[in-house]
Order: C-alpha cells, then structure tokens, then sequence
C-alpha cells in the first residue's frame, strides 16, 4: 500500500495510497462484508485506525479514493499535521479523491481537477497537485544546503491521484480516464520546468491488463484484456 519515492539525497517522500471505503458504500453493500463483525464498519472506529495505518507508514502524502465523509477525515489528518484539497465525483455519488500533505513538509502550489464526465468518461474524477518541498523545514536535508545548491536542486514535483471505473466490462473507458490523467500531469510537469510526477490512486486494474502494462511500459497492446 505504500510506495516509498527516493528523492533528493537522504531524503525520501513516502506516499500512500489507500482506498479507505466509502461508508455509503459499506452500508450499500454489506453482503460483501458478512463475515466481518458490525463494529468493525463503523466509520467513527475506522477513520481512527486508518490514522494509525498512516502513521505506521511516517506517510508524506496521502492520496485516499472513495472519501465520503471528508469534513471528519480533514479535521482529524489537520490535528496531525496535515493539509489537504479534496474532489467529490460528478453525479449522484457522494465519495471522491483526497490528496493530504505534511504541511511542515510541501507548500501546495497549484491544484485542478479532472471530471471525466466532460469526456464522456463517467463520474470519476482524479486530481492533480503540484507541490515543493520546504526548505524552511529542519527536519529536511535542503535546509543544510547552500543557495546555489538549492536552487540546482528539483524541490517540485506533481501528485496525481485517481479513482478508476470500476465496470470490469469497460476497459475502454479505464484506459482513456488513466491516458487523460497522464496526459494532464505531463502538460503541468512540462510547465512547471519538467518535473517528476508520481501517479497514484485505485486503478481497479488486475496486473496483466492493458492499463497495467500502459502505466508501467507506456504501451497498450490490445491482445491483452483491458480490464
């Protein structure tokens, strides 16, 4: 679930990307969840362990899916360090993306949304941040460097988030919103000087699919099954 980002020198960004389920969609659904105790579906008892399973992590960036109840989620990551921007999908669905940051840590410097229904790609939606680190902040190695060195430095980088189309029968539709939010945050990374970006989100994806192997070879070959 967590993906540890080399960065600069000894530092290192840890991002985690978590689809925490929806509590509207627990409670549509609870024939999925039969085996497992009421209690443990409660929203009030999971958004305090899903803090504690960050925490475990020493998370830089948060990127959560299906976040329906953000105002609690929000007050709850604000009190431990964290900011955030968050994007409901269009429709009548009432969960979206959220993206989280060590506020000590990044300054947000730009945010937009992608609402794949004005492609005609449903009511999913992902996000897009660019963020630099804090050199003001002590607990960062750049804070120890000289201005010239600083400034050679690549302090920016772009935090894609995206939740994909579920329907397993439509991969065409999958493949187009993940092309559409690569293709978003290459036009914001050539803009902001050629930057790294760093993708992240529930691609509802299996390992040997077409989307799978276009996010890890940039290829799409279409003998493989676009689920």
């Amino acid at each position: 679930m967590a993906k540890i980002i080399p960065y600069f020198g000894a530092n290192t960004i840890v991002v985690v990307s978590y689809n925490i389920l929806g509590v509207e969609n627990a409670s549509n659904h609870l024939d999925l969840y039969s085996n497992i105790p009421r209690r443990f579906l409660d929203w009030g008892r999971r958004k305090k362990l899903i803090l504690e399973e960050v925490n475990s992590y020493n998370a830089s960036i948060l990127c959560f899916q299906e976040v329906d109840h953000f105002d609690d989620l929000d007050n709850l990551f604000q009190k431990n360090g964290f900011k955030s921007v968050y994007k409901p999908r269009t429709g009548e669905a009432n969960d979206g993306c959220a993206i989280f940051w060590k506020d000590k840590l990044f300054n947000l410097l730009h945010h937009e949304d992608l609402e794949f229904q004005k492609f005609g790609m449903r009511n999913n939606v992902a996000q897009l941040c660019v963020l630099e680190v804090n050199n003001d902040n002590p607990e960062s190695d750049t804070s120890k460097l000289t201005a010239e060195e600083q400034s050679t430095t690549n302090k920016r980088f772009v935090i894609g988030n995206i939740h994909v189309l579920f329907n397993p029968n439509r991969g065409d539709i999958k493949l187009g919103q993940v092309r559409l939010l690569i293709d978003n945050a290459y036009k914001l990374s050539q803009k902001w000087g050629n930057i790294p970006v760093i993708l992240a989100g529930d691609m509802n994806s299996l390992p040997q699919s077409a989307i799978y192997k276009f996010l890890s070879s940039s290829k799409v070959s279409l003998a493989s099954p676009l689920h």
